[in-house]
């Protein structure tokens, strides 16, 4: 694909992220979500960042490991495409991870990145999140990594 059309289908899928009634990560299990990455941002202990995702309903589960796996083909290729795992994980970080809806805001709307004006701290713990997430998707997953 040029360089056009990966851009459209990287916003088109943000689109579609966003639209979600139920996000990736629910909103429910979003202050676990966080307390998770700040545990294992304290301890680089993984085991905090798999009782995480352990929680998760199995389809959500099913569909992070999923997108995850995407991102992380994506990031294998950062030499051509410049799209390394922190830079996947600022464009897709507070997608995956919206924080709950205020009072103000209808539960049944769909989801919604952060707004202009959210919390920077949130957007970037999303972030770091999704980034420490893509980091450690091996042993995460359980996969073995094939070398060629």
């Amino acid at each position: 694909l040029c360089d056009e059309y990966c851009h459209d289908v990287a916003c088109t899928f943000k689109h579609w992220l966003r639209e979600l009634t139920t996000p990736v990560v629910p909103h429910e299990l979003f202050e676990t979500a966080i307390t998770s990455l700040e545990q294992y941002e304290c301890t680089k202990d993984v085991s905090h960042l798999s009782n995480f995702i352990s929680q998760l309903p199995s389809e959500h589960l099913l569909a992070l490991y999923k997108i995850l796996h995407l991102l992380q083909s994506l990031s294998c290729n950062s030499s051509v495409n410049k799209m390394h795992a922190l830079n996947l994980s600022i464009v897709f970080g507070p997608t995956l991870l919206p924080p709950p809806p205020s009072p103000l805001q209808s539960s049944s709307s769909p989801t919604t990145e952060f707004p202009s004006g959210g919390d920077p701290t949130l957007i970037e713990k999303a972030s770091s999140l999704v980034h420490a997430l893509l980091e450690n998707f091996e042993e995460l997953f359980k996969i073995e990594t094939q070398h060629k």
